[in-house]
C-alpha cells in the first residue's frame, strides 16, 4: 500500500507522508541545529577578526607614525646650539 502525500516541505525540500513526519521532523531539527552551529562559527570567526583589525588600528594609533619610520623629518637631531637639524626642513 502507497502512503499517502500530505504536504511538501520546503526547509528540506521533502515530500512528507503520514508515515514519515516523525522522522521528517527530527531531520529538519537536525538541519536547524546544524544551520544554527555553522553561523555560530561564522560569527565567531567574523569576531575575531573585527579583533585583529581593531587591534592592529590601535597598534598603528599607539606607535603613530614616527615609531614606525625613524628616519622621518620629524625625528630630527638635535644640535649643540638647540636648533634642529631636520631631514628636509633646512637650518632652524
Amino acid at each position: 500500500m502507497q502512503a499517502k502525500l500530505i504536504r511538501i516541505c520546503f526547509t528540506c525540500e521533502n515530500l512528507l507522508y503520514m508515515n514519515r513526519s516523525r522522522k521528517h521532523e527530527r531531520r529538519k531539527e537536525s538541519l536547524m541545529q546544524e544551520k544554527e552551529k555553522y553561523r555560530a562559527e561564522i560569527d565567531a570567526r567574523l569576531v575575531q577578526f573585527g579583533e585583529t583589525l581593531l587591534e592592529l588600528k590601535t597598534k598603528k594609533k599607539t606607535q603613530g607614525f614616527g615609531a614606525a619610520h625613524p628616519g622621518s623629518r620629524y625625528h630630527g637631531k638635535q644640535t649643540q646650539g638647540g636648533g634642529r637639524q631636520g631631514y628636509g626642513l633646512g637650518c632652524l
